[in-house]
């Protein structure tokens, strides 16, 4: 009987540690991430790379905590709440999500859409990032195109 328990309490001692323990890609992205952020630059379907028209800048804090702030014209936005880095092996790449804390309204509790993205590459105060894939109808082709938006951000620091 102690035996059987012994062997249950390593086990489980080991899953823990297992675990707990983060993949390095995953913390070198994470140490990496920490700052401020603002978007450079994106790709669209006809245009290719150009300048981004809107201004988005996120700020990643260590303890897992990020502020998003957007503004476009005259409309501004600013929203926090926590961050997750995780690495899917069926994905290739590193995804981030940003999940923001719930607002509390007069008319009940406003829930924002979680923003999910990969991290195609982060160095040297640049990080690329690849967003959810369309399909593209096309008009003037027979042929339907998938097009993934890449943006650019450029680290505050720079």
């Amino acid at each position: 009987m102690k035996v059987k328990s012994l062997f249950i309490v390593v086990c489980v001692a080991l899953a823990i540690v297992g675990c707990s323990r983060a993949d390095p890609e995953v913390k070198e992205i994470q140490e990496k991430l920490i700052g401020v952020w603002e978007l450079d630059s994106t790709t669209t379907v006809r245009a290719g790379l150009q300048k981004s028209k809107k201004t988005t800048t996120i700020a990643f804090s260590e303890d897992q905590k990020f502020i998003y702030y957007w503004w476009d014209s005259d409309l501004v936005g600013k929203y926090e709440g926590r961050y997750f880095v995780l690495k899917n092996p069926d994905r290739g790449l590193v995804t981030i999500t940003l999940i923001p804390d719930v607002d509390t309204l007069k008319e009940g509790v406003y829930r924002r859409p979680y923003l999910n993205f990969d991290v195609e590459d982060i160095r040297e105060g640049k990080m690329v990032t690849l967003h959810e894939t369309e399909r593209i109808e096309r008009y003037d082709m027979p042929d339907k195109i998938w097009f993934t938006e890449r943006r650019i951000y450029k680290s505050s620091a720079d």
